[in-house]
């Protein structure tokens, strides 16, 4: 997210680059993202967990839950049935 944020600035669209929206479909990582604590129970993950969070309070993103079966990333990395894969592309192109 962070990455693309500064690609938009480069392209002079800083209109599209104030807020990027984060979606998780794990309630525990938006809520731990949108909180200043940390556990030591995070192990490796502690500084992807501060990163994250930094972010958020610096403006750069928002972390946002949403349903696992909502989630449009899964089209790219797992295989769908019929009905959810068109779900998904039609969510990715804009299209009701």
């Amino acid at each position: 997210a962070t990455n693309l944020s500064f690609i938009l600035r480069d392209l002079n669209l800083d209109d599209h680059a104030k807020q990027i929206e984060v979606f998780s479909d794990s309630k525990t990582a938006v809520a731990t993202g949108n909180t200043n604590t940390t556990r030591t129970t995070f192990g490796h993950y502690l500084d992807i967990v501060r990163y994250t969070q930094h972010q958020r309070q610096e403006g750069v993103v928002q972390l946002k839950y949403v349903k696992a079966q909502d989630q449009l990333a899964d089209c790219l990395t797992k295989p769908l049935s019929g009905p959810q894969f068109e779900s998904a592309i039609h969510k990715f192109m804009h299209t009701p």
